[in-house]
């Protein structure tokens, strides 16, 4: 499995060359409806970008949109094979109406507006803009509110990590950039504005708590470090190779721990006050769903290979 993405109304998956899509439940937290599965064959999905009525679907040299109403691929981005693997990076604002994408030596800004021929169900994209990227490597993308875009370089040099942060709107104009004296890798946008959640490359066990405008680190230390990340409506949650999951809450204090299933890949909410955790094994990939309130699970084989 290479990604695991929840939103108030899909869970999505990837699994292969596949995505897999659940609805999110309602009072009950275990459904036995089955997924919707797509295939884009023969291409590995690498990344999952969801939008309101649908997702965008990264592979190594392509990007696809999926509508809810069909779920049928359509593709937006071709870079060719000329380009090599994971040609591409990129994020879409939450209402699926902007779309930044990095290729080698420069950022894209398109809209993605209506395709006047097939209505809401297909999107047309315009080049709005383009930024040349000096850096030799592509930076993660992030949509920090419907206007804004971050770029995001995490450099884990030993001798002097670092990640770089740099904003700009959805058009392409620069906002501003900072440094911070840490290699960050996963990152999580929370509800608060302009504030993320990143765990360190290294180091002691802990969490970065990150305002960046402007920049202001708070250091949150843990027993141990996590592999996996989500925040829900009920806090933050996250996940150590061992299965233990802690639970903070928006001020970062421990509001809650509890046992999982161990060496998990992803993690993610489901439905009011669950989660599901992802866990890759040498023969399938799993999908644990748990009951934060009762702690109990029901684990579902959704691959074997």
């Amino acid at each position: 499995m290479t990604a695991l993405i929840a939103t108030e109304t899909y869970l999505y998956a990837a699994v292969g060359t596949e995505v897999k899509v659940w609805s999110q439940p309602g009072k009950q937290l275990v459904t036995e409806e089955m997924s919707i599965s797509i295939s884009l064959m023969p291409e590995i999905v690498r990344g999952i970008l969801p939008v309101s009525h649908g997702c965008c679907v990264l592979t190594p040299q392509k990007l696809y949109w999926l509508n809810e109403r069909s779920w049928e691929p359509q593709c937006l981005l071709d870079m060719g094979l000329r380009q090599g693997p994971d040609a591409l990076k990129a994020a879409v604002d939450s209402h699926g109406n902007w779309l930044t994408v990095a290729v080698p030596g420069e950022l894209r800004f398109y809209s993605l507006g209506a395709n006047s021929t097939a209505g809401a169900q297909k999107k047309a994209l315009k080049l709005i803009a383009t930024v040349p990227l000096p850096e030799h490597y592509l930076p993660e993308l992030m949509f920090l509110d419907r206007r804004h875009v971050l770029a995001v370089w995490p450099d884990n040099e030993p001798k002097n990590p670092q990640t770089i942060f740099r904003v700009y709107t959805r058009r392409g104009t620069p906002v501003g950039s900072v440094r911070l004296s840490a290699s960050i890798g996963q990152m999580l946008l929370t509800p608060e504005p302009y504030t993320l959640l990143g765990i360190p490359q290294g180091g002691k066990a802990a969490v970065l708590l990150m305002k960046l405008s402007p920049l202001k680190v708070a250091r949150i230390p843990l027993e141990t470090l996590p592999v996996s990340a989500c925040v829900a409506n009920w806090g933050w949650v996250l996940a150590d190779v061992g299965g233990q999951i802690e639970v903070l809450n928006s001020q970062g204090i421990q509001v809650g721990s509890f046992s999982s299933p161990t060496s998990p890949r992803a993690i993610a909410p489901w439905g009011n006050r669950g989660l599901v955790i992802a866990v890759n094994t040498e023969e399938e990939s799993h999908l644990h769903f748990l009951d934060v309130g009762v702690e109990e699970s029901n684990s579902r084989s959704i691959i074997k290979g």
